[in-house]
């Protein structure tokens, strides 16, 4: 059988927009590539962010085919009208099935975060050294690999906040990725929430492959009232091993049946595009009324450290319930946050008791460091 590969370029802010239009209209997923460079001394890669990222996916070569690559196109166009970032012209070519089955594991490589951690795909090697705590992930079977560049802060913050016996929360946990970060990092024990079931399944599958199960609590969660979910997932999409032919988009949790609608009056790519955070729907647990809104964020804690790598909106409605949560002095690894955002999400954290003690940028994305500095009810 006969395929269309159908690619586009397209600059680090619109990239989950474009792979939710893409994923829309494609066959099973989309595949990210990022241009990497070799780190000389242990033979791992970084993301180069300052080329063009390629977002592709595949759709048979008929005439249905055609009318969805038009139909992408057509999608496309009225993000491009807002002249918010740079998305190329719609590229494609015909391909074998064969091609098409194992192609997206080209663009995967080792990957260094921070001073010690390093994320490993499972078909490649990777010689660590002595201080290297790799994380093995199959983005055929995950989401959230660490190409988003919120991820990409948060796993290096990590380093930096968990140490030895932390108890830790990461809120809206997709692959699991963050959860099995602080694992490696010493957390004693993490509660990993997001509300897609397919997220909790993958976090539980990257959990034991890690050997990271017994200390990691995977829970599924409901929404934040007023908070955008997607639909229920497919329970035959999504799935690893030999059926997972291409990855789904690095850093969306349950994309694969996210719904990307087209925008009408889109003034940021913060109201345009999934959340870029690793887990775009894990944003609460719980009742809808919590009387301190601890339930929506994890239950029980007291946490030493909460990871929140979601989006502006839900941190600051979720600022409060974070501090009730946080034992006096714990920190709250805040990101997923666009640029024009952040003052809000600041305003909202200090009133909620937090003193943000760090920030980190990274193209128009933000991720802040918040202390809790008292002992309240949030």
């Amino acid at each position: 059988m006969k395929w269309l590969e159908i690619s586009v370029e397209t600059e680090a802010a619109a990239v989950e927009t474009v792979s939710g239009i893409l994923h829309e209209y494609g066959e099973g997923g989309v595949a990210v590539h990022q241009d990497v460079t070799p780190d000389d001394e242990d033979g791992a890669y970084h993301y180069d962010t300052s080329h063009p990222t390629t977002v592709t996916t595949y759709v048979p070569a008929t005439d249905e085919g055609e009318s969805r690559r038009d139909a992408i196109a057509t999608a496309l166009g009225h993000l491009t009208a807002f002249n918010l970032a740079h998305i190329g012209p719609v590229r494609s070519r015909e391909v074998d099935e064969e091609d098409w089955a194992n192609a997206w594991k080209r663009f995967y490589h080792p990957m260094r975060f921070g001073r010690r951690l390093v994320i490993r795909p499972s078909w490649r090697a990777f010689a660590a050294g002595p201080d290297d705590l790799v994380i093995e992930l199959d983005p055929g079977m995950a989401f959230g690999t660490g190409l988003h560049q919120t991820t990409a802060m948060c796993m290096e913050l990590l380093e930096d906040y968990i140490v030895p016996g932390a108890v830790v929360l990461d809120q809206g946990t997709g692959s699991g990725i963050l959860a099995i970060a602080a694992a490696r990092l010493g957390a004693a024990r993490v509660t990993a929430v997001d509300v897609s079931e397919v997220a909790v399944e993958a976090t539980r599958e990257n959990a034991a492959r890690n050997g990271a199960t017994d200390r990691i609590d995977v829970r599924r969660g409901e929404d934040v009232p007023g908070s955008p979910h997607p639909p229920a997932p497919s329970p035959d999409r999504g799935r690893g091993g030999d059926d997972a032919l291409r990855p789904l988009p690095p850093d969306t949790t349950s994309q694969e049946n996210a719904r990307c609608p087209l925008p009408s009056d889109t003034t940021s790519w913060e109201d345009a595009l999934p959340s870029p955070a690793h887990g775009r729907a894990g944003w609460a647990v719980g009742s809808a009324e919590p009387r301190d809104g601890s339930a929506w964020v994890g239950g029980e804690g007291p946490y030493d450290v909460v990871i929140a790598n979601i989006i502006a909106n839900v941190i600051i409605a979720l600022s409060a319930p974070f501090a009730a949560v946080l034992k006096p002095g714990g920190a709250l690894i805040a990101s997923g946050i666009i640029r024009d955002r952040e003052d809000e999400v600041r305003g909202a954290l200090e009133t909620a008791g937090f003193t943000v003690e760090r920030r980190e940028g990274r193209d128009e994305w933000v991720a802040l460091v918040a202390r809790r500095t008292y002992d309240g009810n949030g």
